[in-house]
């Protein structure tokens, strides 16, 4: 008798301890299950990708390494035809049959909307970035303080202020309110003549973007953020990851991206965002605050945000915005909520995190591709979403005393299961 007690006692314990272990996996597993608002797109290339631009968003434009161009139509990722077997470093144009790609060795492409072109260029230095105002006005910077012009006719080289710094970006608002920058904290300015500009930092900065003369961001190494209002000064960041590119849609909706896949984004401060990879991301461009892109190493394509596109077909590229229909669903934002006040905040939520966004896309896209599967995933995730709710929406003493009562739910149970057990003469 003493041994059945024994055994029944070990039974107890085993069954309460194993109940609330698996409510807490569900839990932290369920979190995992938040997607981030960021999906990642087969691009069909491995090639680091350097640059993204486009008209639309159903026309973009990604250049990279080993004379990689891509174009996306609003469906899928194609690879184009390059005339020369080069690195190419940016892309941008002021039409789909106006378009500009520089590179490796001074080499300058154009696009007439129905094939790529070699144009003579003024240089043998590398160019890292292509900018303009028009088809006759365009900019390219590059190395060694490389700065040229393109006025419709023949690219020429311009005067710099500068012959060892590498320029690595140009932008501007205007034919003659442009800025470039580039190593060790190098920020040029035209205004009809290019000069240095101080901008309080010995950080390379790789990305410069604005929406006006006087409200204008740069991002660089080590996570350093600046911002240009008549001055440069420096912004907050929530990253010490070398920062690579930045672009926005409007003063208080910026992006930037970089070193080991971090996202930010610019609202009046500086957040960080869920990232779905830890590659490099070296650019980011949209269409629109609801349409945006980012390229980097690997070939890695992401898309802002993921229920608009991804491969699989509208409804995201992770399980649960499949599951749901869209990211904006209240239970995967549920989700999403214990994610980011439980999840990323430890190691191992971290890694469970990161898992489930390189495993989840084609499984999603199986699902997407399967609607009928939709509520039963829905009914699996349920647990999930459960206890995420209660770990989001309730008081410490409320957790406590819904811990309780399933602790006691489970002890009934155990309880039960024994009475009959010993009835049926155990």
């Amino acid at each position: 008798m003493r041994k059945q007690r024994l055994v029944w006692r070990l039974i107890s314990i085993s069954l309460c301890v194993f109940v609330l272990a698996m409510s807490l996996s569900i839990a932290l597993f369920g979190s995992a299950l938040a997607d981030p608002l960021w999906c990642q797109m087969p691009s069909g290339v491995s090639n680091d990708l350097f640059s993204v631009w486009g008209t639309s968003s159903s026309d973009v434009f990604a250049v990279g390494e080993s004379s990689t161009i891509l174009h996306y139509n609003g469906s899928a990722w194609s690879t184009m035809s390059s005339p020369v077997s080069d690195n190419f470093h940016c892309v941008w144009g002021t039409s789909s049959s106006d378009v500009f790609a520089v590179g490796a060795l001074g080499t300058i492409l154009h696009y007439n909307g129905s094939a790529w072109s070699s144009m003579s260029s003024p240089t043998s230095n590398n160019l890292t970035c292509v900018w303009g105002t028009s088809s006759s006005d365009v900019f390219a910077v590059g190395y060694f303080g490389t700065i040229l012009h393109y006025d419709g006719s023949a690219w020429s080289t311009m005067s710099s202020p500068t012959s060892s710094d590498e320029l690595l970006t140009v932008w501007g608002t205007s034919s003659s309110d442009v800025f470039a920058v580039g190593s060790s904290g190098t920020i040029l300015h035209y205004n009809g003549s290019w000069s240095s500009m101080t901008s309080g930092t010995l950080q390379a900065l790789g990305g410069v973007w604005g929406t006006s003369s006087s409200d204008v961001f740069a991002v660089g190494t080590s996570g350093t953020i600046l911002h240009y209002n008549g001055s440069w000064s420096s912004m907050a960041s929530p990253t010490s990851n070398h920062l690579e590119g930045v672009w926005g849609t409007s003063s208080t909706d910026v992006f930037a991206v970089g070193d080991f896949g971090p996202i930010l984004h610019y609202d009046g401060s500086w957040s960080s965002m869920a990232s779905p990879t830890s590659n490099v991301l070296m650019r980011v461009w949209g269409s629109s605050s609801t349409d945006v892109f980012a390229v980097g190493f690997g070939g890695v394509i992401l898309h802002y945000p993921a229920a608009t596109g991804g491969g699989t077909g509208g409804s995201g590229c992770f399980i649960a915005t499949a599951a749901y229909g869209s990211y904006l669903d209240s239970h995967v934002q549920t989700l999403r909520d214990f994610r980011d006040s439980y999840m990323v905040t430890n190691p191992i939520g971290q890694s469970l995190v990161s898992a489930y966004y390189r495993l989840s896309p084609p499984i999603a896209e199986f699902i997407d591709g399967h609607p009928t599967l939709k509520p039963i995933v829905r009914v699996g995730l349920l647990p999930a979403v459960v206890m995420s709710t209660v770990a989001v929406s309730t008081t410490l003493a409320e957790k406590m005393a819904i811990v309780g009562v399933f602790a006691l739910v489970s002890v009934a149970l155990v309880v039960c299961l024994r009475r009959k057990a010993v009835k049926g003469g155990f």
